[in-house]
């Protein structure tokens, strides 16, 4: 018998998204049945969409729900009527699921995705009933384990429970870099607290005054609270020409938008291990992100910087000058990539964890 696996993905642009759509994607023998639940305050993103019926994906959605109690409820009656063997939540709306696992008994798997800075004193209490309630906590990095279990040592009673799972991404192997006059910054994010989007606007700003006869093109894809305020600076410093707002990019279109960018800029207050730097690095793009915990993994496969506008300006400046000879740069991330974090051994470590969790049940 196959295992029905759900997962419970936010449905706005973000990372847990393409966290489940790659797991789905590494499964070329199709070992499991996938299905997929979108909801969140978000409206469903047309990518998911186009994605699941081009895969012939199951899915639910759940999107434009404002109110967390509904949110839960949806799921609850969502996970009563298909009964899946297995349930992946990569986000917070788990009360009610918890409630009726006492009935039907699946297994629960909790993805931590919320890196440490963004945490909250409501995160760190949900904290006890996943580690309580689920059958297994995946985090994304060793080091998150260790600050969890040091700020909350009781936790090290279930420290069993938990697995370091990376997130991973498939690797493009045909990659054909489109070269244009203007120098393409690029960055993919919800619009969101802790993203850093506004600073890379006043970024182009500065560069425009600063180097007028260069030719900086800012594209930013993604959707969220800070969409007005980012239209609203663009428009009031005359920015119109040097950025551009995507609100929709399809997962399929995302190689093609790589190839098109010189150099993906990702500023953040933390990550956990972004899906976004992933496809980067899988399309052979150059990375400048934000110094900080979660992009650590990187090592030496990224610039780094920190998020003030003149150390941001000083590396777009020098990568622009130096692009021609950082290939070796390029190719070392794109290995590290395929060895490491690549879609593939992300599954495998899921699908073993999927197994285990049913052999234990039986």
């Amino acid at each position: 018998m196959k295992l029905k696996v759900l997962q419970i993905v936010y449905s706005g642009v973000g990372g847990t998204g393409s966290v489940a759509t790659s797991i789905i994607e590494a499964d070329k023998k199709k070992d499991f049945i996938h299905e997929i639940l979108f909801t969140g305050v978000d409206k469903i993103f047309d990518g998911y969409k186009i994605w699941c019926n081009k895969k012939k994906i199951n899915y639910y959605n759940h999107g434009l729900i404002k109110n967390f109690l509904v949110r839960d409820y949806k799921i609850f009656k969502i996970i009563k009527k298909i009964k899946p063997q297995i349930v992946i939540f990569h986000g917070d709306n788990y009360l009610m699921t918890i409630i009726l696992n006492i009935f039907y008994n699946f297994k629960l798997i909790y993805v931590e995705h919320n890196p440490i800075a963004y945490r909250t004193k409501k995160n760190y209490l949900l904290n006890y009933i996943t580690f309580i309630f689920f059958d297994k906590i995946i985090y994304l990095y060793n080091a998150y384990r260790t600050e969890i279990l040091k700020k909350q040592k009781i936790l090290n009673f279930f420290k069993k429970k938990i697995t370091i799972i990376p997130n991973g991404v498939s690797i493009n192997k045909k990659i054909f870099k489109i070269k244009s006059k203007n120098f393409r910054i690029g960055m993919v994010s919800r619009f969101s607290s802790g993203k850093q989007q506004m600073l890379l606007v006043q970024a182009i700003l500065r560069l425009k005054k600063q180097h007028p006869k260069e030719k900086f093109k800012l594209e930013l894809v993604g959707n969220g609270e800070n969409l007005y305020k980012i239209q609203k600076m663009i428009k009031d410093n005359n920015l119109e020409e040097q950025v551009t707002l995507i609100r929709s990019l399809p997962e399929q279109n995302l190689k093609k938008w790589f190839t098109c960018i010189d150099l993906y800029c990702h500023l953040s207050d933390d990550e956990g291990v972004s899906t976004a730097i992933l496809h980067a690095l899988s399309n052979k793009t150059l990375l400048l992100v934000s110094k900080n915990q979660g992009n650590k993994f990187l090592k030496t496969n990224a610039f780094f910087t920190i998020n003030k506008i003149s150390n941001i300006i000083n590396k777009i400046v020098f990568i622009k000058k130096n692009i021609n000879s950082l290939d070796k740069k390029i190719n070392n991330g794109h290995f590290f990539l395929k060895n490491k974090y690549s879609n593939e051994i992300m599954f495998k470590s899921y699908s073993k964890e999927f197994i285990k969790l049913y052999e234990k049940k039986n």
